[in-house]
Parts: C-alpha cells; structure tokens; sequence
C-alpha cells in the first residue's frame, strides 16, 4: 500500500537550529512544481545559469509566536551550469591523477 503523497513520514529527527537550540522535526513529501533557473552574466562575459537542488524537507516542532505558523527546515544544495567565453579558457593536463608532485 503505498503512502499518500501528502502525507508526513512518521521518523521524527532532531535539528539544531543557527542558536544551537535542538527541535524535533518531522520529513514533509513534497512535489515541485517548478524549477526556474536564475542567469546572472558576469562582467568577463560568463554566463552563470543557478537554481537550487531540494533533496529533503522538514517541518519543526516549533511555531513563530506571532503567526502560529511551523518553521521549515531545508535540505539543499546549488545547481550550476557555466558559459564561459573562449578567452578564459584553458587546455586541461594530460597528466593522470596521482602523478602528480605535491608541494
């Protein structure tokens, strides 16, 4: 039987917010509805493309006094495609990993 889509997975974890402050938070299944890329062009002519990668979400056990909402913790990482003009390119060594003198 498989699990609404909607629902929360049972696993509680605790997080540790920027304060160090410890708060159990429950895994949210989600569906995204876009991922729209942000282009930024850089004054030497490269073309960055950036979007952000969400691989988990968690809904804390703690509310904001003032709306009552629960925070959200974010499991994420930076998607980036390049661009680069010719000019600032180099020719990649030939040399094989491990061949190579550390200094």
């Amino acid at each position: 039987m498989m699990a609404d889509k909607n629902q929360e997975k049972e696993d509680k974890i605790s997080i540790a917010l920027p304060d160090g402050t410890m708060v159990d938070a429950n895994e949210v299944d989600f569906d995204i509805d876009s991922e729209p890329w942000t282009t930024v062009k850089l004054s030497d002519g490269t073309t960055l493309k950036i979007r952000i990668g969400i691989s988990k979400i968690y809904r804390l056990e703690r509310y904001d006094p003032i709306n009552g909402e629960p925070g959200y913790f974010v499991q994420s990482g930076p998607i980036i495609r390049t661009q680069v003009p010719a000019k600032l390119k180099k020719r990649p060594h030939s040399s094989k990993p491990g061949n190579q003198e550390i200094a």
